[in-house]
């Protein structure tokens, strides 16, 4: 007879279920801009010796993490990851992911404004969608530079136009739609002046603009509700789901109009 989990430990257990199926619905619109933000870095790809160490910085699963090992996988420095987020649970996901791989990489919770990390201890900070979410992310960007070598760098990526949105308008004019959090941090010029200002140089803001291809309409449908449920109220998840049923059946759906900043910065 299986044994029976205590209360605690059920709802532990429902915790750690949402967040991975929250994250696995996130990453499927972050993964294309991850991937960018990590070819951006211009990680040392013909290291050889010496040892390198990075903040996967407001970490989710350890996406960024997962392509960091994965972008390195040739060179011979001593890579050590250390995968940080506020989230207990998410960063329970992010130690399953690690010991599953095999990563160097640690999984902590920590709070983006004190970082629990001396002065100059990392080469490289990622933080992939998560300042733009914080109350204060002037403040965490300061964390970063403290914490950073004098010549590590700094690579952020913002979200500025998110394209389910597009979509639920397109499918439900009357949905209302919450403002993007800290919408002054999808100004390229706001963002590259706070980083200066902070004390980053050569920081360089690019716009990716990508898409999000999904195999069936309800794939995008259960990715929308897990991850922007308030963009359903009132009956319009059900209007958006014909709408787009009565254009596409259930075959594929690609959601165009997804854009990000993609912003480097160093440390001097």
């Amino acid at each position: 007879m299986p044994q029976l989990l205590s209360a605690s430990a059920n709802a532990a257990s429902s915790d750690l279920i949402a967040a991975m199926n929250h994250i696995a619905c996130m990453e499927r619109i972050t993964a294309t801009p991850a991937a960018f933000l990590v070819a951006q870095s211009r990680l040392p790809d013909n290291a050889t010796a010496g040892e390198l160490v990075i903040l996967d910085s407001a970490c989710g699963g350890a996406i960024i993490t997962r392509l960091i090992f994965e972008e390195m996988k040739h060179s011979k420095a001593d890579i050590k990851v250390i995968s940080g987020d506020l989230v207990p649970a998410n960063v329970e996901v992010a130690r399953m992911r690690i010991a599953e791989a095999g990563w160097n990489a640690e999984a902590t919770v920590f709070d983006h404004l004190a970082i629990p990390y001396p002065v100059a201890s990392f080469d490289y900070v990622f933080v992939n969608f998560g300042i733009q979410f914080l109350l204060y992310p002037e403040l965490a960007i300061k964390e970063f530079y403290r914490v950073l070598k004098p010549g590590g760098r700094v690579s952020l990526s913002i979200f500025t136009a998110v394209g389910a949105v597009d979509t639920v308008l397109s499918a439900a004019p009357e949905a209302v739609v919450p403002p993007i959090f800290n919408a002054i941090w999808t100004d390229s010029s706001f963002v590259r002046e706070r980083l200066e200002q902070i004390g980053f140089e050569a920081v360089q803001v690019e716009e990716l603009a990508f898409d999000v291809p999904f195999e069936r309409v309800a794939d995008f449908m259960d990715v929308v509700r897990t991850t922007r449920k308030d963009l359903f109220s009132d009956g319009v998840g059900e209007k958006v789901e014909k709408w787009l049923q009565d254009r596409y059946g259930n075959g594929p759906y690609v959601c165009t109009g997804f854009k990000a900043l993609i912003v480097t910065g160093v440390k001097e």
